[in-house]
């Protein structure tokens, strides 16, 4: 009999990363909103590649849980790839001359938090495991 039940911390670690993806789409619509209805923008095409760029983020990380949560291996090292660039660019934040502690924190705090549960030892067990979700292990 298979075990089918995903570890705490694989669920907690997608709900946070299906949160991420929802603040990128949201910051895609709010950019799209602006750019829309302030006639003063003045690199359109910039704005339009910023709208661009975080509609994919979303996408890929929507679709990158998705997948992690049925245990597949590389979708763990989607995950872990986009919260280790979340930290550098989010630690750029803590900069004395434009610092901004919130938003540095706001990325920092769940991107190190997903890593960790990411990297505990059942979560590993389950995204490294060779038997494919929902199969019997061979005999």
């Amino acid at each position: 009999m298979a075990d089918n039940k995903r570890p705490l911390a694989l669920i907690v670690a997608v709900i946070l990363v299906w949160i991420e993806a929802a603040a990128s789409f949201v910051y895609a619509a709010l950019q799209t909103i602006n750019l829309i209805s302030s006639p003063s923008v003045k690199d359109v095409g910039g704005a339009v590649s910023v709208v661009i760029f975080f509609v994919l983020v979303a996408a890929w990380l929507f679709f990158s849980a998705s997948k992690l949560i049925e245990g597949r291996r590389w979708a763990r090292n989607a995950v872990l790839f986009w919260q280790f660039m979340q930290i550098a660019v989010s630690s750029a934040a803590f900069d004395a001359h434009f610092g901004n502690l919130p938003v540095g924190l706001a990325g920092v705090i769940p991107a190190v938090l997903i890593v960790g549960l990411l990297f505990t030892p059942k979560v590993i067990k389950l995204t490294t495991d060779e038997t494919p979700p929902g199969s019997e292990p061979a005999k």
